[in-house]
């Protein structure tokens, strides 16, 4: 399991995170209050990890409904 709760992580941040292959060893995530917008979001739903996480929390991200639905789309609740 793995919480950041930075403010400034933002999609830069997905980018790096996602990258490293850090995900594929997590049972969840936890990204609340990281500045994360539509790109960000669109790129965690590009990773193939992200839908074998138990939990993602994205709360008080600056997400859209593009955002959620690119999430949603892999079963991201």
């Amino acid at each position: 399991d793995l919480t950041l709760r930075l403010t400034g992580f933002g999609d830069a941040g997905v980018d790096e995170l996602v990258e490293s292959g850090l995900i594929g060893r997590l049972r969840g995530l936890d990204l609340c209050r990281c500045d994360i917008t539509d790109d960000g979001a669109r790129r965690l739903a590009a990773c193939p990890d992200v839908p074998k996480l138990e939990y993602l929390h994205l709360d008080n991200n600056l997400l859209s409904p593009v955002g959620i639905d690119a999430l949603a789309a892999i079963g991201v609740t």
